[in-house]
């Protein structure tokens, strides 16, 4: 799945995930049950610079894309991590990565 991100250049603030291990081991420490994603498997892809948000690949059909703001507690309310989940990679292309890109180099 990460190979639909080869070849497209990430832009400021978006970078890819060189070693996703680490982040998704404290995704699945924050979570606790009742969360959108408690008990999916979850691979990071890419990260923002500029805060704690991560894209992940999801093992869900319906929504194979999340985007999540890692708090680095562990997390007691099934709201957080706060998480948006979208229908595919362009979905969230279309609804976070490109406004974030523009905002950052508004």
């Amino acid at each position: 799945m990460r190979a639909e991100l080869a070849g497209w250049p990430l832009q400021e603030p978006w970078c890819l995930v060189e070693d996703p291990g680490i982040v998704d081991a404290e995704l699945q420490r924050e979570m606790p049950p009742g969360h959108r994603l408690y008990g999916r498997r979850c691979t990071a892809i890419a990260r923002r610079d500029d805060c704690d948000d991560v894209l992940y690949w999801v093992d869900d059909p319906t929504a194979p894309v999340a985007c999540v703001h890692l708090t680095f507690s562990k997390e007691t309310d099934p709201f957080w991590p706060a998480t948006t989940v979208y229908g595919s990679l362009d979905d969230w292309k279309a609804k976070d990565y490109l406004p974030s890109v523009e905002e950052w180099h508004s």
